[in-house]
């Protein structure tokens, strides 16, 4: 992965994950 794509999906990756566990 580049820093590009890393920083990319963080942002999607990790509010979703927040609001499954939510």
């Amino acid at each position: 992965m580049t820093t590009t794509t890393a920083d990319a999906r963080a942002p999607r990756l990790l509010p979703a994950a927040r609001r499954a566990a939510d």
